[in-house]
């Protein structure tokens, strides 16, 4: 049962942590002491509470005006925080540093602007942070507070130099986003979950998920993806070769050309792939013919008016395998034939010599004997 009440009334001690708190009553929290559920919705909080409830194992402060975090949160307990929608715009180094369990952290909705000091960031000590939500954060927006780098280059820093190798979801859903770099995974290699949804990304860089071997599920789903290229699937073959993988492209404005052929080739016969909706994916514009609102999963190469040598090129994924095993088994049989050269020609050589000797014992004439001797042989 919660209790509406003042964050002093959230503590059983007569010496409430919440008095460093100012002024108190301005605050009210729902608290339930037998969850460990802390709640202050809409509680008109300006700052965050330096100390928490030390029964509390989530904690929930949404709907409130907070433009700085500033100073540690302090809880060896603490599991989830959710800090959606409280206008954050600057979070300290040190903000998250006294939490050392921390398992959720939302932001959802906060027009976040990195700081990173000396190497590091905000999130730099979550070494037990399994999911990090920032859903709406504006960070394909502008640069960072210290405005040397944009968000995204700030975001990528901050996830390099942080102690994130638990982290096993990461959303960042509706940022607009235009690019992903490289870089942006180097440092999840436990990343199981990735959630793009509803940005303006127009192409999956090549080495995206190079480092995330565990990843199984990515949402690109509502960007501005118009092509996959040949690599990109590559991609997610290799992952499915550990365990399966969803893969969700759903509502984006696929170019419907000879590049497209591979991956459309590639979605009929990939197994170990799960492609979310794939028969609604649909050509928003086309090299040839009036191909807009067409499923991309019925289309054949001629359609796209793609030659054979174009066709070869974009079919070229099914075939690659078979073409690496011919040119491994060619130069084989060329190093083979190449160390044995010696003993080839001298075997050569005695079949040249043996087949000469037959054919002049074949060829060699008669010799007639005189008269004489055959009647004497026959008497």
């Amino acid at each position: 049962m919660y209790i509406l009440a003042p964050l002093a009334a959230c503590s059983e001690t007569a010496i409430d942590p919440f008095f460093l708190f100012s002024p108190l009553n301005s605050y009210r929290c729902e608290c339930s002491e037998s969850t460990g559920i802390v709640r202050c919705n809409k509680a008109g909080l300006t700052t965050i509470p330096a100390s928490i409830p030390p029964y509390a194992t989530s904690l929930t402060i949404t709907g409130n005006s907070i433009p700085v975090i500033s100073g540690p949160m302090n809880s060896s307990s603490l599991l989830n925080l959710n800090l959606a929608n409280n206008k954050i715009q600057v979070i300290e180094n040190s903000s998250f540093d006294l939490l050392p369990f921390l398992r959720k952290l939302n932001l959802d909705r906060n027009p976040i602007k990195f700081v990173s000091r000396n190497g590091r960031g905000f999130i730099y000590s979550l070494g037990s942070l399994r999911e990090l939500s920032m859903i709406g954060c504006g960070l394909g927006d502008g640069t960072s507070a210290k405005g040397n780098r944009s968000n995204v280059q700030s975001l990528v820093y901050t996830l390099a130099k942080s102690q994130l190798g638990s982290l096993k979801k990461l959303n960042l859903a509706s940022n607009r986003l235009s690019s992903l770099p490289a870089l942006l995974l180097d440092a999840l290699p436990s990343l199981e979950a990735l959630h793009l949804r509803n940005n303006t990304i127009s192409e999956i860089p090549q080495n995206l998920f190079l480092k995330t071997p565990e990843l199984r599920v990515i949402d690109l789903s509502f960007n501005r993806i118009r092509t996959v290229a040949v690599e990109t699937t590559e991609q997610f073959d290799k992952l499915a070769s550990r365990h399966s993988i969803k893969v969700n492209l759903t509502s984006n404005p696929f170019y419907c050309d000879c590049a497209l052929v591979g991956f459309i080739s590639w979605m009929h016969q990939t197994r170990n792939v799960t492609i979310v909706k794939n028969v609604t994916y649909k050509c928003t514009a086309s090299q040839s013919g009036p191909l807009s609102g067409r499923s991309i999963m019925n289309l054949i190469p001629k359609y796209l008016g793609c030659s054979s040598t174009s066709r070869g090129t974009g079919l070229r994924l099914p075939y690659a395998g078979l073409v690496v095993i011919i040119v491994v088994l060619s130069l084989l049989f060329v190093t083979v034939m190449y160390l044995n050269r010696r003993g080839i020609a001298r075997h050569c050589t005695e079949l040249q010599n043996a087949r000469k000797g037959r054919v002049e014992e074949r060829d060699r004439p008669c010799v007639a004997l005189p008269y004489s001797e055959v009647t004497s042989t026959i008497s």
